[in-house]
């Protein structure tokens, strides 16, 4: 008896995205994340629809190379900017003073809409 796999291939509705915004030495402070996020915004509103929404993850690079990741993976829709900002800066919050107080290189967002 032969045995037949038939194989199909999988293709993903979306496609991941980077965005990288160069900080040049800053600390995390609410207002300089409050403006990369509407610089972010403004970048990739028009392209939800009402029938889509949007998965997100925000990354930070240190300058000792370290990079972390704020939160988790989140799936939003178009209402959800300022649940996501308050999102981020309440994860900030709770971080060590590491976070808050080391010089930030870049700040990243990977992001995909399905």
């Amino acid at each position: 008896m032969k045995n037949i796999i038939k194989l199909r291939k999988v293709t993903s509705k979306y496609i991941w995205k980077e965005l990288t915004f160069n900080i040049n030495n800053k600390v995390f402070t609410k207002i300089l994340f409050e403006k990369i996020f509407n610089q972010f915004w403004k970048s990739i509103e028009v392209k939800f629809t009402e029938n889509n929404h949007m998965f997100i993850l925000f990354k930070i690079k240190y300058i000792n190379g370290e990079f972390s990741t704020i939160g988790r993976l989140q799936r939003i829709n178009k209402l959800d900017k300022n649940w996501y900002m308050d999102f981020i800066l309440e994860n900030m919050k709770f971080k060590s003073e590491y976070y808050n107080e080391t010089q930030i290189v870049s700040i990243i967002l990977n992001y995909g809409f399905k």
